[in-house]
């Protein structure tokens, strides 16, 4: 699984926060997503609460970052092994 972390500031959120805008955003939800895009787990870090739909909305854009990020990742596999 490759994991998303995406940190909330206000009604929005970042993607991936640098350590330094991660100080000052919070909460954070990372996202865990297999190959097959599927959610295999989910942590939430910090004070304060997050919306039930932004949740959601939170784990589909995660889901659709790692999709591509799985793909990336095998292909520089394949890569690997044909070398």
């Amino acid at each position: 699984p490759l994991v998303i972390t995406l940190n909330k500031c206000g009604r929005h959120y970042f993607v991936d926060a640098s350590a330094e805008e991660e100080a000052l955003l919070s909460p954070s939800l990372s996202i865990a997503v297999n190959g097959r895009g599927g959610l295999v787990g989910l942590c939430k870090r910090g004070p304060g609460g997050i919306n039930p739909s932004l949740m959601t909305e939170m784990m589909e854009v995660a889901k659709k970052l790692a999709h591509g990020l799985h793909s990336a990742v095998d292909g520089h596999i394949a890569n690997l092994h044909e070398g």
